[in-house]
């Protein structure tokens, strides 16, 4: 089941979330699926999992082959992150919690946004401008922030995941940046890289005070991300009827009216029901269930993550070998 994120809060203003999805595999953009979409991830980067705070969680990895490559996240021109529009903005910020980092190569020195010759913002990894050196041993884990107002102050925060966030130098930002974006994630070709394993790379419009900056430090999937309900895999007991398979939390059901035979008796507690679910206009089969059970009334409950809440849905009941199958009227997903 793919992450989403909260409606609220942090998360409803940022700019942009990038992070591994729940399949593992897939690094995107949560704050913007069409900058996901224009997004090119280095076939080199890697995927792992670590865990933050004693929770597992998943990370992509930038990677380095020479001291001047890029092998990390790379978005399209029209498509970077917005970091700071100097006319409107109140300014900007930035949160990265990373599972570690390794030593940097070339100009990758920066950790925080920097400005390149081109008046574009792009983000390596390796140190940045507090006081605390970005540690590089590539396993010791670490979150870090930056505050930009635009031709005032920058204010950078950092913390090791065993610990808590603190604010970590301030300085005066001299009138950079003033209309800059994020294109890169882990360095700039032929300016520089510095590898790291980044659970979370994520923007807002905005300076975060400390307390925020120490909310993403402490449960940063808590406090962006909806928890994913559980998934249930192998035999569920649902209301008083088995179904097999793979239960979702976000799954869609159709419940049957009370079943009954020819001679009107209720067929309750039979087991071995075998139930098809077909799209009522074109007869496609969309799920097939096997093994439920009719509860004490003689309902049968058919729950799949491809049942729709609210769509329309033609169903087939295959009570026994014995009583043959019969199409009800069409059912509402709920």
């Amino acid at each position: 089941m793919a992450y989403s994120l909260r409606a609220t809060g942090l998360a409803a203003i940022a700019t942009s979330v990038v992070a591994l999805d729940d399949d593992g595999v897939t690094v995107r953009d949560f704050a913007s699926a069409i900058r996901t979409a224009n997004m090119t991830v280095h076939p080199n980067v890697l995927k792992g999992a670590s865990t933050w705070k004693g929770t597992s969680r998943g990370y992509f990895q930038t990677m380095m082959t020479g001291a001047y490559s890029h092998e990390g996240i790379a978005f399209a021109a029209g498509f970077e992150i917005p970091h700071l529009n100097g006319y409107v903005d109140p300014g900007t910020s930035l949160f990265v919690a990373s599972a570690g980092s390794g030593p940097r190569g070339g100009n990758g020195a920066m950790a925080g946004p920097y400005q390149m010759p081109t008046g574009t913002l792009r983000i390596a990894y390796g140190s940045h401008d507090g006081i605390s050196p970005i540690p590089s041993d590539t396993t010791t884990k670490f979150s870090m922030g930056m505050n930009f107002v635009y031709g005032s102050t920058w204010t950078a925060f950092f913390g090791l995941e065993s610990g808590s966030l603190a604010a970590d130098g301030t300085g005066t930002d001299g009138g950079y940046g003033f209309a800059d974006k994020i294109a890169r994630i882990g360095g700039d070709p032929g300016q520089g890289t510095a590898p790291g394993r980044y659970h979370l790379f994520a923007t807002f419009p905005r300076p975060l005070t400390l307390a925020e900056q120490q909310s993403l430090h402490n449960d940063w999937f808590g406090t962006l991300f909806v928890q994913p309900a559980p998934t249930l895999r192998g035999n569920a007991n649902l209301d008083n009827m088995t179904a097999s398979g793979i239960v979702g939390g976000s799954s869609g059901k159709l419940t049957t009216p009370v079943l009954k035979n020819n001679a009107g008796t209720i067929l309750a507690n039979v087991t071995g029901v075998v139930v098809n679910v077909y799209h009522p206009l074109t007869g496609v089969l969309i799920v097939r269930k096997i093994g439920l059970t009719s509860n004490a009334s003689g309902v049968v409950v058919i729950q799949d993550s491809l049942i729709t809440p609210t769509l329309s849905y033609a169903v087939e009941i295959d009570l026994s070998a014995t009583v043959q199958g019969r199409r009800l009227p069409i059912l509402v997903g709920t």
